[in-house]
């Protein structure tokens, strides 16, 4: 039985084993059955020949005994010891007394004639005693002892025994074999199946292939398969859980981790790992003792010891150290149970609220500063909450003199004088709607004491109040502004009523200044021809009577004469300028450019100069003075210019953060920056009049239009490397 349950040992041998041991059983019950079958024919026939041989001889010995033949008798029991049938012979008589006898009796003790009776009394003796009793006429007259061999038939059962355990080894033998043979080429199969199981146990995977068996091993390869395509599907379903539980462990922004009753990590994911800078392997097997502080650990231990004692779930807050500063943890442990119902493990969820604890107590002395601040404010502040005031601060209740408390829980119409009730109330409902309402106006309190109107410049907006939309209000005492606003009018008004007889007195000056400036250029103009004309007639009617000094006194006159009438005709246009109504239309500044361009070329037709203007230069503006502007800084440009031979000027537009700045540029005499601010100053020169010609009047003018225009003009320049003139248009 050993053998049998040995797992060392193949299942074919098992089974040989087991076939020959029955085998040799049922041949050993053959063999001893046979054995008997042969002694019991073998005995039956000696017990025949017995018989038959006492019978012949019995008649004979009764008939001597009888007669008293004692010879006969002795010859009968010679004849018969000699025989190979009898080993000893004796007749006795009827007294049991011997009358003759041949051979040694080996048993004493004869058995029944019944041989076959008494087979299994023979044991292992080599003869038998039979006794026949000699009768004449049913009368005893003595008794016949024979004694035979069994030599004969223990030697044909010992051959028959040796022939049964022979042809029993053989066929045991040759079933052996032949079971080996069969057993063999069945196991083969099996032991295929049994390889590719092995293979599926150690790799999850089958390198040796199934072959298509039939019959009840293809049955079992059938099953085996399915039950691979099962178990795969099972694993693979598994696999695909515990990846699902992996990744939202791994991917949980919170610590989990599971113990043992010991204290032994089990489980721990990559949060937790992160919180130690390790790797989930290195902690598991680890206790809180190997992790923290001891006193640290020893807290853990107890609340895990609590949990495993309650078997429920609980809430714990935990502060453990992490680096420099201490991390506040809530936990949520609960007990992991065995199919016995028995706690074999705690888990915990927790998360790190340092942040929230930190935020809360700013929160917390957000709130207590915001209510200072409220207290402290210089402006009411009331908070309306479904129609009931659920916050009111302290200079709310001094504007409606009254107190916090008796504000808090009223309504509207506590607050709001009667009057102005319906128009706050219908603001307050449009604001919630969402719908656009101005958030500053004014309106009414009441004073609840006096019940006087207190007016309040209210700010109101929407806003949330313990998680509900809430109506939040500003409210300033502007009772002072009000009675500083009606001084304010009443002096205004004055003002205006100065400021109107001031105009009336500044516009007839104007007219006056305007009457005058006309009459002072026509009363000058006329001396100025004058001086001018007879001037020249002096130069052309007695230059031969006038020395150099003479003719060169004229000239001076002539030029002062004529520089004061262009000085009278430049401040006529100045003044022309700040008076004259701005007509606004779309300006081409390019064509303007061109225009005054092909003037000067016609005035100085011996100047070679480059002109390059930028096409469409497109603004609006006052054509008339524009064309004014681009006159003066193209001549500017002209006369700067006029002592270089190869002169160049360029008329464009940039732009400067989505804004057109037109300039100017010339490569003439150009400036020093530090005298710059000279130069839109009325009278204003750089430069010597007997250098270059003018009064100075010009860039004045342009300033003047730019001006009125809304833009702003500048410009920029190094002396010998020309100048560039900027303006802008609004």
């Amino acid at each position: 039985m050993q053998l049998l349950s040995n797992r060392d040992v193949s299942l074919v041998t098992k089974l040989i084993i087991t076939i020959a041991f029955v085998e040799m059983v049922l041949f050993s019950l053959l063999v001893w059955n046979d054995i008997n079958l042969t002694k019991d024919q073998l005995l039956l026939q000696k017990q025949e020949e017995i018989s038959e041989f006492s019978t012949l001889i019995s008649s004979t010995l009764v008939s001597a005994i009888r007669h008293n033949d004692i010879e006969e008798i002795l010859e009968i029991v010679k004849r018969v010891g000699k025989s190979h049938n009898a080993n000893f012979i004796a007749v006795k008589s009827a007294d049991h007394e011997t009358i003759a006898q041949a051979g040694i009796a080996r048993q004493s003790t004869p058995i029944n004639r019944d041989l076959l009776s008494n087979i299994k009394n023979l044991g292992g003796k080599d003869s038998f005693h039979v006794v026949f009793p000699l009768r004449e006429n049913n009368t005893p007259v003595g008794e016949l002892h024979l004694e035979f061999s069994t030599n004969d038939i223990n030697h044909l059962v010992s051959g028959v025994r040796k022939r049964d355990i022979i042809d029993a080894l053989v066929i045991v033998t040759a079933t052996v074999i032949i079971l080996y043979i069969l057993l063999s080429s069945l196991t083969k199969n099996l032991k295929t199946l049994s390889t590719a199981v092995t293979e599926y146990i150690d790799n999850h995977r089958i390198i040796t292939p199934i072959p298509c068996f039939t019959g009840e091993v293809g049955e079992l390869s059938a099953t085996i398969s399915k039950l691979f395509t099962a178990l795969r599907n099972g694993e693979d379903s598994l696999r695909e859980k515990e990846n699902l539980l992996q990744a939202i462990l791994d991917n949980s922004p919170t610590i989990i981790y599971a113990k043992d009753k010991d204290g032994k990590y089990l489980l721990a994911n990559k949060q937790f790992a992160d919180f130690f800078d390790s790797t989930e392997e290195h902690l598991l097997g680890k206790t809180d003792y190997e992790l923290f502080p001891q006193e640290i650990a020893y807290k853990l231990r107890a609340n895990d010891e609590k949990v495993i004692a309650s078997k429920s779930i609980q809430q714990i807050e935990e502060i453990v150290p992490h680096g420099e500063e201490l991390k506040t943890f809530i936990s949520t442990k609960f007990c992991l149970f065995d199919i016995n119902n028995d706690v074999y493990a705690i888990c915990g969820i927790t998360t790190d609220i340092s942040d929230r604890i930190r935020n809360e107590k700013r929160i917390k002395e957000s709130e207590e500063n915001l209510r200072s601040l409220a207290n402290n404010a210089t402006d009411g502040i009331l908070v309306n909450k479904k129609g009931k005031h659920v916050f009111a601060n302290q200079h709310m209740a001094e504007i409606l003199n009254t107190t916090v408390d008796e504000i808090i829980g009223s309504d509207l119409d506590y607050v709001v004088h009667p009057s102005e009730k319906d128009n706050v109330v219908q603001r307050f409902k449009r604001r919630l709607k969402g719908q656009n309402e101005p958030i500053q106006y004014e309106t009414l309190f009441t004073d609840k004491k006096s019940s006087e109107p207190v007016p309040v410049e209210l700010t109101a907006f929407i806003s949330q109040w313990d998680g509900e939309p809430s109506g939040v209000v500003f409210v300033r005492d502007i009772k002072q502004r009000k009675q500083t606003e009606s001084e304010l009018k009443r002096y205004r008004e004055q003002l205006e009523h100065m400021v109107s007889e001031r105009t009336a007195e500044l516009e007839g000056a104007i007219r006056e200044l305007e009457s005058f400036s006309y009459s002072v250029s026509h009363d000058l103009r006329s001396p100025l021809r004058s001086i001018d004309g007879f001037s020249q007639l002096l130069l052309e009617d007695y230059q031969d009577k006038l020395d150099e000094h003479g003719i060169d006194y004229l000239n001076r006159v002539r030029k002062a004469a004529q520089r004061m009438a262009q000085l009278i005709d430049d401040i006529l246009l100045l003044s022309r300028v700040s008076r004259h109504k701005l007509l606004i239309a779309p300006v081409n500044l390019s064509d303007i450019a061109e225009e005054a361009a092909a003037s000067l070329a016609e005035l100085y037709p011996e100047r070679k100069i480059t002109i390059k203007i930028e096409p469409n230069m497109n603004t609006k503006g006052d054509q008339r003075l524009l064309r004014i502007v681009m006159d003066n800084l193209l001549d500017n440009a002209w006369k700067y210019t006029g002592q270089n031979t190869d002169a160049m000027v360029e008329c464009g537009c940039r732009l400067d953060n989505a804004h057109c700045i037109y300039f100017v540029k010339d490569n003439g005499v150009g400036f020093n920056m530090q005298y710059s601010e000279k130069l839109f100053g009325a009278f204003q020169r750089l430069h010597g009049i007997d250098e270059f010609p003018g009064t100075g009047i010009g860039l004045a003018t342009v300033k003047r239009i730019i001006d009125r225009h809304g833009g702003k003009i500048w410009a920029e320049s190094k002396p010998g490397e020309g100048a560039v003139f900027y303006f802008s248009l609004q």
